[in-house]
């Protein structure tokens, strides 16, 4: 009960089990006032309460190095051609998600102790803020994969002219992914970023599922004119056989 992890919460938890006030404050408190009390009577839920006090600081502890760690963890960018810094870093981003996947496994652990209750509502919000960047994170690489190759068609390359509807749905997607990095670069640090607001949860997905779109398109243009040449390729082979006879 002498533990530095006692607080006044504990001291009034131990008040309500053995129905007796223990007053903390008062500058002549000591082992006398608490004997006062049926401590003995109440032995296992009184020692209950003192382990649960220390099992709840050292959980402050890790939550407050998590969010020092956090609070100071950057969005990392790399060039792209000659225009400018508009992507992440791969490599890096992937080490972020491993240690998003090892805070998330700490947390849950928290969770799952018995004592975690006075911390319910901050590892609860907690985990929701590292599942959720977690997951952000993944979909933007994907995303980013995407608009790579998407912009490798439709800027400055033939097959833009021929599925116009497509390079138009490109476009549209092309603004979003600089609005998506402008953003990132202003507010350059993980967890704020990811989940300040909805921006990201909201036009990540849809930005995915045009870039697709456009892939798709290009994927069936592209087989297409495969099968347009083999046709073409079959056809000359038929004349010139028709011919030698």
């Amino acid at each position: 009960m002498t533990n530095r992890a006692m607080k006044d919460r504990h001291w009034e938890k131990i008040g309500d089990i053995t129905g007796h006030i223990f007053n903390i404050e008062n500058e002549n408190f000591s082992l006398k006032h608490v004997m006062e009390a049926p401590i003995l009577q109440f032995k296992g839920l009184v020692e209950d309460a003192c382990i649960g006090a220390q099992e709840e600081r050292e959980m402050e502890m890790k939550l407050k190095q998590l969010q020092l760690d956090w609070s100071t963890v950057p969005l990392l960018f790399a060039h792209f051609k000659n225009r400018g810094e508009i992507l992440l870093r791969e490599a890096e981003t992937m080490e972020t998600m491993a240690s998003l996947d090892k805070s998330i496994l700490v947390v849950q652990a928290m969770i799952d102790n018995k004592y975690h209750g006075f911390f319910k509502k901050e590892l609860n919000t907690r985990l929701g803020d590292y599942t959720k960047t977690r997951g952000i994170l993944e979909m933007w690489l994907q995303t980013q994969t995407l608009w790579m190759d998407m912009e490798a068609v439709f800027v400055g390359g033939d097959i833009a002219r021929n599925i116009p509807l497509e390079a138009k749905r490109f476009n549209n997607s092309n603004r979003n992914w600089m609005k998506i990095m402008q953003g990132a670069r202003e507010n350059p640090f993980v967890i704020s970023f990811c989940v300040s607001d909805e921006f990201m949860a909201q036009i990540l997905p849809h930005l995915k599922e045009q870039l697709e779109l456009c892939e798709k398109a290009v994927n069936e243009f592209v087989e297409q004119q495969e099968i347009a040449a083999a046709e073409a390729a079959a056809a000359e082979a038929a004349k010139e056989a028709a011919e030698k006879f």
